[in-house]
């Protein structure tokens, strides 16, 4: 149980940073929303992400390649 606890919160913080990504992108509240966190059946930590507008996806991809460079 403790390790299905700590994977939640692993996902919960997981999803709240996506949030705050998605929301300093310029997604609308509708979008952020819908970020939801989730523990697998085998207590793997997942964030639902869903669909994203194609705008928005190009905006992280372009934020993801400029923070790897």
């Amino acid at each position: 149980m403790q390790q299905w606890r700590d994977s939640h919160k692993v996902a919960d913080d997981a999803a709240s940073a996506f949030r705050d990504a998605l929301a300093l992108a310029g997604a609308p509240r509708r979008i952020t929303a819908a970020i939801n966190s989730t523990v697998g059946r085998r207590g793997a930590a997942l964030v639902h992400v869903g669909y994203l507008p194609a705008d928005l996806a190009e905006r992280l991809a372009e934020a993801i390649r400029k923070g790897a460079a």
